[in-house]
């Protein structure tokens, strides 16, 4: 075999299995067929010379065969040295080796802008597994935060109910004091009245005290005109006299007497007009207090609604954050799980970057491979030339 065709054969070999890692490697990625009708192609030209190195490998093994061996050497030579057959041969190498390396280059950009969208994607799915461990502790801050939202809502609800409680006990109260004071103003009322009735009671007395001293003036005028008289008479109206005198003393006595009453009188009028103004304004300030336990109850009253109602509202906000913060940890839970995931897809495209490098260079060998078949098929008589029998 000339030694043309020795070359070509180790290239064409080399060739063939990077063809076949890139062809494998792409009907994993995608499916592609023109890199498929490429292998075919490939097949067609370096599967004779795959099967005549076995072909002579079993020859050689049997030394009956070695004639024959060299006999189809020979035959093989006598062909290729045609040069109408070489040169149909090799136009169609050429048209070949052309298109495939046509494929080849395309496939050399496609892995170089694969190759980018592998480190974009790497750098993406670095930056998102960032985020999401971020976003993943962020969530878990923010469900602490919800439970301790939750907590408080629940203690608030307890003070919520218990001024409820307390509002409601409070309106019973002043309902009860409002009855207590409705009772103090009939019985100021009614003492009010008894105030009044002892002040005219007073008045009266005191017309009856200035009759009794108009009856002990007129005593003792009387009994100033019965001593005249007694002593006009002589012996005989001496103890005229001295009854006369005993009424004169009696009358002045009255007249002292109700003196005093009348003082006193005047002083109990006095204390008993004191005693009903003080009542009258008691009664006032009673009413003004009644007035101010009704208000009050109408304001425990809205205490007791607004507590209802506030309650009731912070149930629901309890009920809420407690659902946000179960929600909250599903998700916090979901984001480990995707930061998981991320990091596990970072791993396998880390591990997928020396493939496709490795790929490239293979396509890059393959590529190599073509131009030096190319370089031998355009010169093969030059080659052959060069080539001295032993």
């Amino acid at each position: 075999m000339s030694r043309r065709g020795i070359h070509m054969k180790k290239v064409g070999i080399t060739f063939l299995v990077s063809l076949l890692g890139t062809v494998l490697f792409y009907l994993v990625t995608s499916s592609m067929f023109n890199s498929f009708e490429a292998l075919v192609l490939l097949g067609v030209i370096f599967i004779p010379f795959l099967l005549k190195d076995v072909i002579e490998l079993k020859r050689k093994s049997n030394p009956d065969a070695q004639n024959a061996v060299v006999t189809d050497i020979q035959k093989y030579e006598h062909q290729e040295e045609s040069n109408a057959e070489e040169d149909s041969s090799l136009d169609k190498y050429e048209e070949l080796t052309r298109k495939l390396e046509e494929q080849l280059v395309n496939q050399e950009d496609e892995y170089m802008t694969f190759n980018s969208i592998v480190f974009q994607l790497a750098e993406g799915i670095q930056t998102q597994s960032v985020s999401a461990e971020d976003s993943s502790k962020g969530m878990n801050e923010m469900a602490a935060g919800i439970n301790s939202i939750a907590e408080k809502t629940s203690l608030a609800a307890s003070a919520s109910t218990e001024a409820a409680k307390a509002a409601n006990e409070g309106k019973v109260q002043m309902g009860e004091l409002g009855e207590q004071m409705e009772r103090i103003i009939q019985t100021f009322g009614g003492l009010g009245t008894t105030v009044e009735e002892f002040n005219e009671k007073s008045k009266e007395i005191g017309k009856i005290i200035n009759d009794i001293r108009g009856i002990a003036d007129q005593t003792n005028l009387l009994s100033l005109n019965a001593s005249i008289e007694a002593a006009r008479a002589g012996a005989e109206g001496k103890g005229f006299a001295v009854v006369a005198q005993e009424v004169g003393k009696l009358s002045k006595q009255s007249n002292e007497f109700a003196e005093q009453i009348t003082i006193l009188v005047s002083t109990i009028q006095n204390k008993a007009g004191n005693a009903q103004e003080a009542m009258d304004t008691s009664h006032e300030e009673l009413n003004k207090g009644k007035q101010l336990v009704k208000e009050s109850d109408s304001s425990f009253e809205g205490i007791m609604s607004s507590s209802q109602l506030v309650h009731g509202q912070i149930e629901e906000i309890t009920a809420i954050s407690q659902e946000m913060a179960a929600g909250s940890e599903q998700v916090a839970a979901s984001m480990t799980e995707i930061s998981n995931v991320a990091n596990k897809s970072s791993e396998q495209f880390n591990e997928l970057i020396p493939v496709v490098i490795s790929q490239f260079d293979s396509t890059n060998m393959m590529v190599d491979s073509l131009k030096e078949m190319k370089a031998v098929g355009k010169n093969p008589h030059e080659e052959e030339n060069s080539v001295k029998p032993a």
